[in-house]
């Protein structure tokens, strides 16, 4: 349902750093759903000062063990399309 509408959910366990992803976060990075993407893979796929903001919550999560948190980000694909997720 969500993929279908160009939308996903991601976890990501901050320990582990080990990921999980709907189909719709592959369809969204232009991504064959069957992947094994790392959380570093997935860092870089994020456009830079979306890569900051997601580096300053996961700091400010790790200290106050706080509940998930949504943000705005924009992404590059592989083609180089831009998008906003």
């Amino acid at each position: 349902m969500l993929a279908a509408r160009g939308m996903g959910l991601w976890h990501c366990d901050l320990a582990t750093e080990k990921l999980r992803w709907t189909a719709g976060v592959f369809d969204i990075f232009g991504l064959d759903r069957r992947s094994e993407v790392t959380r570093a893979h997935a860092v870089s796929l994020y456009a830079p000062d979306s890569r900051e903001a997601m580096a300053r919550l996961r700091a400010m999560r790790s200290v106050t063990g706080g509940a998930s948190r949504w943000m705005s980000t924009s992404t590059a694909r592989r083609a180089g399309v831009a998008r906003s997720a």
